[in-house]
């Protein structure tokens, strides 16, 4: 199991499991809510009304992330991108590609394009 969050809370019901397959792998999904520690929004008359919160103002989406394939945890592989770093994690890289995979088909089911596809910099 993959632990992460993401600055964008996802609006889907909390710790409900999402089970979906990718290139016969299966994957288990389940999103906690938390409110971002760092957050503190005050107005001059204590009231702030927040119409949405894609940027993870107030809350984040805490992801647990189950594949059911063995990764190596210590194998890395070349990413050719504009980061000085050209190796990464392959868990990592496989569980963006699973969230990733998620958004877009949550994206097109709700019509919710606004929530972003997440990349290692």
């Amino acid at each position: 199991m993959i632990w992460f969050e993401i600055p964008t809370p996802l609006p889907i019901q909390e710790n409900t499991p999402i089970k979906f397959k990718i290139d016969n792998v299966d994957y288990i999904l389940k999103i906690e809510i938390i409110k971002n520690p760092s957050a503190v929004i005050q107005s001059p008359d204590g009231v702030v009304e927040l119409v949405e919160d894609k940027f993870g103002l107030v809350n984040r989406s805490k992801i647990h992330l189950t594949i059911f394939k063995y990764i190596d945890l210590d194998e890395r592989v070349e990413l050719k991108t504009f980061s000085t770093k050209k190796l990464h994690f392959k868990i990592l890289l496989d569980a963006l590609d699973a969230l990733n995979y998620f958004i877009e088909r949550y994206r097109i089911i709700t019509g919710n394009y606004g929530l972003k596809l997440y990349f290692i910099k």
